[in-house]
């Protein structure tokens, strides 16, 4: 049996983009106004983050990693999203899965 392979995660919240540390933990990558910076194409501040888990990986010995999760609701500006797809792609990052967060019709 293979054992489940842990892919980066990173969450959009409409206060900034967050690395997905635990449950309870959350760690700022990108602030509100680098997201809403139309004159950038890239985030550096994401670029770095990823490069230095790929950088870490390498030194560790293990298998760069080319796939990431981004976790959002449908309130996240799409600009937002384009650019850190786009960041995502500069940094080597092959494959982006989304997870969509949806109100459910059942909370109080």
């Amino acid at each position: 049996m293979q054992e489940p392979v842990k892919v980066l995660s990173l969450i959009i919240a409409p206060d900034g983009l967050y690395e997905d540390v635990s449950i309870d933990q959350r760690r700022l990558i990108e602030d509100v106004p680098a997201l809403n910076d139309d004159n950038a194409i890239d985030l550096g501040n994401l670029y770095a983050y990823l490069s230095q888990v790929q950088e870490r990986n390498r030194y560790l010995g293990r298998e760069e990693k080319r796939v990431l999760t981004i976790q959002g609701d449908k309130t996240i500006p799409y600009r937002w999203i384009l650019k850190i797809i786009n960041t995502c792609s500069a940094a080597g990052f092959e494959k982006i899965d989304f997870v969509v967060y949806k109100e459910s019709k059942y909370r109080g």
